[in-house]
């Protein structure tokens, strides 16, 4: 969800209504005003600018950024509130699954071939004494 209200978001804000949502001719009240319009005329009520900070961890851990390296980037001083803030997808989730599983199954491929290579060598013969 948090994608696709950013993109709303930067819609809204090219294309102000007449009478609704963001006008850049008339000053707000302040950012919280400007920003409830702005949401409001994005189809995207509710959605907390905080909001943007969620989808940016999330977005750094799905692609695999290390969290070292996204704690350092939000400022967090804690591995544990960085885990907070990310919100895996049942998209990455089930990637990463399909992953393990192919390596899984190439892992097992290769031990059944050590296997059978070393089944099929037959002992050296012992000379007599």
């Amino acid at each position: 969800m948090f994608d696709c209200a950013i993109v709303r978001l930067c819609v809204a804000e090219n294309q102000p209504r007449e009478g609704a949502g963001y006008d850049p001719t008339r000053p707000m009240k302040g950012w919280r005003t400007a920003w409830r319009a702005l949401t409001q005329a994005a189809g995207v009520p509710g959605f907390r600018f905080h909001d943007l900070r969620h989808t940016f961890i999330t977005n750094h851990a799905e692609m695999g950024t290390p969290l070292s390296v996204v704690q350092a980037q939000a400022g967090h001083l804690s591995r544990r509130m960085t885990e907070l803030y990310t919100h895996i997808s049942q998209r990455a989730l089930q990637k990463a699954a399909e992953k393990y599983e192919q390596r899984k199954g190439a892992a097992l491929e290769r031990a059944r071939k050590n296997l059978e290579a070393v089944q099929n060598v037959k002992p050296a013969k012992r000379a007599a004494n």
